[in-house]
């Protein structure tokens, strides 16, 4: 074959490279990946990883060398993965803008840079490895190293509640456990998957080696923000047959959105608890679509347990489901031992998809994974802290955490973090964080707040802006005298969820005829609490990427002069968006009043 590579090992290992040659052979001329610009076939995308590997080990990148990849959606980058893993090399995905990755790099002595981007300051000292890289112009005979299936594959770094985050190295059977044949759902040459999850979240594990170890083909959405509309315009003009969402964009879509499940075949939604409503009403709405509730830690390679059943009526909770395969697990008590039947426990899980550890940590990787041997057979295990029972159907149930951790936004949040981050604020006395679900999985973070003097909620936020992770600040905070306290003289939290849960539900005001007041309508809606300051940014009044979403789809339906979901970024405040639309009102006017001149005549411009 012309401009082919001639390769040393792979074909005998069980490796993601060696599972992926096989498959580039099998489906050759197939469809592999399909960009905003064009597609590519496995032969073009398998050569183009070659080339990307070739220019790598001129650089010096060694089989288990930590490379930072640039998280943006592209082919590029998607070729890049793939040639790090012909190497041997981990890929460690990372947002380059995020200010803390310089210190990551530092931390974790990361030298290796691969980005389609130059000029950032982060790239500074490093050994950037420009993509895309030229593979016509490579070195055609290439000898790869043997790669083991325990073998580390790609380092994901899970959020922390202060930015301090865990790197989980995932081994490369976690990939190829993930692609087997499953019960609950299908990958194949049929299959077209959508990638639009940030590449380091660990979903984008799920969609990109879905189709491309299975012979499918891989649909990289744009790289920007996604309206509703992107999503149901995607689905359909590209016949999307597979979707990852998130529990909150789930629940949003599911309420007003459903257009974007009219085509798909198959629907996957975790990261957080789904509400069983919703579930299915989705399920009657669409009945030949698989709808799967799958639950995992990053720790065990996406998924854990899966369920597609149906939700029965009156349930208050959706069952996880049953290990996915190549996965067990065992539910055990305060003392270690397997809990009877239908008794809660903490879930511990074991086989090819348990991490090899955190990255740096052996303290922590000690405390929550271990090993076990069998005759020459070892396999790992992890404590997730998550509270289960099996229930009669053999299912199981998430009852909730053995710690303080809660999900926001698909991210891990420690409320004890969230606390002592408050109480570092100058003029806190107290202060008790909660998490209150408003209904069908909108959920807020609400901090209750004793003041040591007066109300300082504005410096308050400024100064959690700059030590707590976007999901973990609060959306509202309530200042009180006193915190209440229960019969045994510990903190009434149910009584502070019931304040915080009256006081959200009041937060929607009446609609009004100006344009400012109905934004104030729209954000007073979707941050669950009253806005009234038409200067105050958005995101500054406990806005995230998901209540952004919402805020756009109903400025949507409020004018169709709104603006286009990227565009809001510049646009933080209510004035500003009210000047936008306002603006655009006039321009669309004035087009309108233009008369009609000869030329225009003579071209068909008016009737």
């Amino acid at each position: 074959m012309r401009n082919d590579f001639v390769l040393t090992r792979l074909a005998d290992e069980d490796s993601v490279a060696a599972r992926f040659e096989r498959i580039a052979a099998a489906f050759c001329h197939d469809v592999a990946v399909v960009h905003e610009t064009g597609q590519m076939s496995y032969r073009t995308l398998r050569l183009a990883a070659l080339g990307f590997a070739c220019h790598c080990r001129t650089r010096g990148v060694k089989a288990g060398d930590l490379v930072a990849v640039d998280a943006r959606r592209s082919w590029e980058i998607v070729a890049c993965i793939m040639g790090l893993a012909y190497l041997g090399a981990v890929y460690v995905p990372v947002a380059l803008e995020d200010p803390a990755t310089g210190a990551l790099f530092d931390q974790h002595s990361i030298r290796f840079i691969a980005t389609i981007r130059s000029g950032l300051d982060v790239l500074q000292g490093k050994e950037v490895l420009v993509l895309p890289y030229n593979w016509e112009e490579s070195e055609k005979t290439i000898q790869l190293p043997a790669i083991s299936r325990d073998a580390p594959l790609y380092v994901l770094f899970t959020s922390g509640s202060t930015g301090d985050r865990k790197g989980v190295v995932v081994p490369q059977r976690g990939v190829l456990r993930l692609v087997q044949p499953q019960e609950a759902f299908a990958f194949g040459p049929r299959h077209r998957t959508l990638l639009h999850s940030p590449l380091t979240f660990d979903a984008s594990t799920f969609e990109l080696w879905g189709p491309l170890l299975t012979g499918g083909s891989l649909m990289i959405a744009p790289d920007r923000p996604l309206s509703f509309d992107d999503f149901g315009e995607i689905v359909r003009r590209d016949g999307v047959s597979t979707l990852w969402m998130t529990s909150g964009l789930f629940h949003a879509a599911a309420r007003e959105h459903q257009q974007i499940f009219d085509t798909l075949q198959q629907l996957l939604v975790g990261g957080d608890v789904i509400h069983p409503g919703l579930f299915r009403a989705v399920k009657r709405s669409f009945p030949r679509l698989r709808l799967v509730n799958g639950y995992g830690p990053t720790e065990n390679t996406v998924f854990t347990c899966c369920y597609a059943g149906v939700a029965d009526d009156g349930e208050d909770s959706l069952p996880i489901g049953r290990p996915i395969h190549g996965t067990t697990i065992r539910i055990v008590g305060s003392d270690g031992e397997d809990v009877d039947e239908g008794q809660p426990g903490e879930l511990i899980v074991s086989g090819d998809g348990v991490a090899l550890g955190y990255l740096h940590d052996p303290e922590l990787t000690a405390r929550r994974f271990s090993s076990q041997k069998s005759g020459t057979t070892v396999w790992s295990s992890y404590r997730t802290n998550d509270l289960v029972r099996r229930d009669a159907d053999g299912n199981l149930l998430f009852l909730g955490r053995l710690d303080s951790e809660v999900k926001l936004l698909g991210q891990r949040v420690q409320l004890d973090d969230v606390t002592q981050a408050i109480k570092q604020v100058q003029g806190v006395r107290d202060c008790v964080p909660v998490v209150v679900e408003l209904g069908e999985g909108d959920k807020k973070l609400v901090a209750f707040i004793v003041w040591d003097g007066p109300d300082r909620e504005a410096e308050l936020r400024r100064a959690l802006s700059s030590t707590l992770m976007p999901a973990a600040l609060p959306n509202i905070f309530i200042a009180m005298p006193d915190l209440p306290l229960n019969d045994n003289g510990k903190i009434d939290r149910e009584q502070l969820k019931q304040v915080a849960f009256e006081s959200l539900q009041q937060a929607v005001v009446l609609t009004n005829d100006s344009l400012p007041e109905q934004i104030q309508t729209v954000w007073s809606m979707v941050l669950g609490h009253p806005v009234s300051d038409e200067h105050a940014p958005f995101f500054e009044l406990g806005g995230d990427s998901l209540s952004l979403l919402r805020m756009h789809a109903e400025l949507r339906k409020l004018s169709g002069y709104a603006p286009a979901l990227p565009e809001l970024f510049s646009l933080p405040t209510i004035a500003k968006i009210t000047e936008y639309i306002q603006k655009r009102e006039v321009m669309s006017a004035h087009a309108v009043r233009q008369p009609v001149t000869a030329s225009m005549k003579q071209f068909g411009g008016a009737a």
